[in-house]
Order: C-alpha cells, then sequence, then structure tokens
C-alpha cells in the first residue's frame, strides 16, 4: 500500500471517531515555495537541499559561508552551509517574484504575437502576471 493511502486511511479514521468529516486536506502543514536564488538571511525560513520541504529551519546567526539554524518543530540547532540551503516562503507570504529568461525560440516575424513560456508555481506565476498586465486592461488566459 503506498504512503499516502495509509496517511489518508488513519486521517479518515482518526476524523470518524471525532466526528470530524470534511476536506482531508485541512489539517496539512500550509504550502511552502522554494525560492532557489534567495541568499538566506536571519531569520529566513530555510530547508537543506535534496530534502522534504517539511524540514523547516529558521536561521539563527550567519557568516560568510555557514547557517547556524533552528528546526521549527523542535529546540535541536544545526549548522549548514549557506549552499546547501534553499529559502522558503509560506503560502501568502510575498515573495517578489520576476522573470528571468531562460532562452529564445523564435517563430514568426517580430510583429507577430509570442508565446511565452514560465515554470513557477501556479498561483504565483498568475499573481506576477496579474501585478505585470494590470495596466493593459487584464490577463487573457487561453
Amino acid at each position: 500500500m503506498l504512503d499516502f493511502e495509509t496517511d489518508f486511511r488513519r486521517n479518515w479514521r482518526s476524523s470518524q471517531r471525532a466526528g470530524r468529516l470534511g476536506f482531508y486536506l485541512s489539517a496539512t502543514l500550509p504550502e511552502l515555495m522554494p525560492l532557489y536564488s534567495a541568499r538566506p538571511k536571519r531569520g529566513d525560513l530555510v530547508c537543506a537541499k535534496g530534502t522534504s520541504l517539511t524540514d523547516v529551519w529558521r536561521v539563527l546567526k550567519l557568516t560568510s559561508s555557514r547557517a547556524e539554524c533552528v528546526t521549527t518543530q523542535s529546540e535541536e540547532r544545526r549548522t549548514f552551509g549557506l549552499d546547501d540551503l534553499v529559502v522558503v516562503r509560506q503560502f501568502g507570504e510575498p515573495i517578489f517574484p520576476s522573470l528571468m529568461p531562460m532562452g529564445k525560440l523564435e517563430s514568426g516575424t517580430a510583429d507577430q504575437p509570442w508565446h511565452t513560456l514560465i515554470e513557477a508555481d501556479n498561483y504565483h506565476a498568475l499573481q506576477l502576471l496579474e501585478y505585470l498586465y494590470k495596466r493593459e486592461g487584464g490577463l487573457h488566459l487561453h
């Protein structure tokens, strides 16, 4: 049986016993957005690269190459190399996204409309596009 199925069945039984029958995911942890190009600062939430986004740490102290962190679930402390960390933001926190060119595919002439590929979390990509195109009469998705 898959881990998701086991987890779902356990939570379903718990909800039935407690009389809480409703949306299963309501008791989950907040969604986190990794910001791979952000440099950690004191107070930031971070995760170790290559680990689950549920193992969240808060940066306490920084040097030029290391970060002393404390886990958000307990008082455990650990020192990480700055290159081993990724800054994360919780859903709803401002992240001030920007567009960075990754390459170019020219099709048609310069006066014809071009398609743009944006690699991002759907919610944050739409926030950015709404901000950029608000003055031009809105965003038209097809």
